[in-house]
């Protein structure tokens, strides 16, 4: 991944960055699917951050949302099936069903990154 570098999309800035054992530019398409579609979540539910990072355990990732209201979104990604991953809430925050998808182009795209560059961190702040 290159250096960390700053986004403005819109009104809105933030910075990304993370770890890959390949080649990531700040061009890629997931990452620029990411980056939107954490943009189109920060308009309806202003965000803090979104952490993912390879947990210590093979093939499992902890993927966690940061909320300015205080929610966190909390999974483990479990990459046992490259077409089918598994998954497990680990948070206790209430969410409202208009909300929940609201992640799931992030998580998606996350995912696709793990495949194509093997991903193993990433980090994007809001400010």
């Amino acid at each position: 991944m290159p250096p960390p570098y700053d986004f403005v999309i819109n009104d809105y800035r933030g910075k990304v960055d993370g770890e890959a054992s390949s080649p990531i530019e700040a061009t890629h398409p997931n990452l620029l699917a990411m980056t939107q579609a954490a943009l189109v979540m920060h308009v309806s539910i202003p965000l803090d951050k979104i952490e993912f990072t390879n947990s210590v355990t093979p093939n499992l990732y902890d993927y966690k949302i940061k909320c300015l209201d205080g929610r966190i979104w909390e999974q483990v990604i479990k990459m046992d099936s490259v077409t089918d991953p598994g998954l497990k809430r680990t948070d206790i925050d209430f969410w409202r069903f208009s909300e929940i998808n609201l992640q799931i182009p992030i998580r998606d795209n996350l995912v696709a990154m793990i495949q194509s560059v093997l991903l193993t961190k990433l980090t994007m702040k809001f400010y």
